[in-house]
């Protein structure tokens, strides 16, 4: 029997990997966004920070969080304009309370 990682890989756990990045629809207020995600039969989104999801707005980021799970979807990062020896280190710490507040366990950055 193979139990190696990509013996256990199905359609369904596919599934559960595959999003959307809002980011490809930013003319979409994220209720839209979410939207296209559940009729794609998506179960992810990555929230990008230069729109629907900003920096140093908590509360929208809880929001957008709201919207994402309502629908039965899960955030599965954000996505940043974070770039490494660029960006000033205090951006870095806005990241990290916006991610906390938009319910995302990983933050893209531009390494």
């Amino acid at each position: 029997m193979d139990t190696s990682p990509r013996a256990a890989v199905t359609a369904d756990t596919l599934r559960d990997r595959i999003g959307l990045c809002s980011v490809t629809y930013r003319q979409l207020s994220p209720t839209e966004l979410v939207a296209k995600a559940v009729d794609a039969g998506l179960r992810l989104v990555e929230w990008g920070t230069d729109g629907h999801v900003l920096l140093h707005d908590p509360e929208m980021a809880r929001q957008v969080r709201r919207t994402t799970e309502q629908a039965g979807l899960r955030v599965a990062s954000l996505g940043s304009y974070f770039r490494v020896g660029v960006t000033p280190m205090d951006e870095f710490d806005a990241l990290l309370v916006t991610a906390e507040a938009c319910g995302a366990a990983r933050i893209r950055i531009w390494a």
